[in-house]
């Protein structure tokens, strides 16, 4: 997230950051980055790649997360993101990487609303879960 408050010259940073343990921070300009210099490196161009790639990536996210959260209902939401992860992954059996309370928080809903919607799922037939994995029935 940090990434692009530094790809945007001006703008304030509205977050703090901690560290659970000791790091070194690296400070970039990120001018000096995102201009290539004139002998137009192999490691300079490589750099700009994976920026763009994290950002593209985060934007990526960042916008199938507004998808299912601008679902209407729990359960559409729960089938959005349910469904995305299993065109994602290409298969109707997996493991989600959250657990209740976290795929609550992400899709916005209530956790007691998250886990009574997907035992009704489960009882028409939609779906088998155990914890974090899910087998989609449709």
């Amino acid at each position: 997230m940090i990434l692009v408050y530094a790809c945007a010259p001006g703008s304030g940073l509205n977050m703090s950051v901690i560290a659970a343990t000791p790091v070194t921070a690296l400070f970039l300009n990120v001018t000096r980055i995102l201009n290539v210099c004139p002998s137009a490196c192999s490691h300079h161009s490589r750099i700009i790649r994976n920026l763009l790639g994290e950002l593209a990536g985060k934007s990526l996210r960042l916008s199938e997360k507004l998808t299912h959260m601008g679902q209407r209902t729990t359960r559409a939401k729960i089938m959005s993101y349910l469904s995305a992860e299993a065109q994602r992954l290409g298969t109707y059996e997996f493991d989600v990487p959250f657990s209740r309370q976290q795929l609550a928080d992400y899709l916005g809903v209530e956790r007691s609303g998250l886990s009574l919607e997907l035992g009704k799922m489960k009882k028409d037939g939609l779906l088998e879960y155990h914890r974090s994995h899910f087998v989609l029935t449709v």
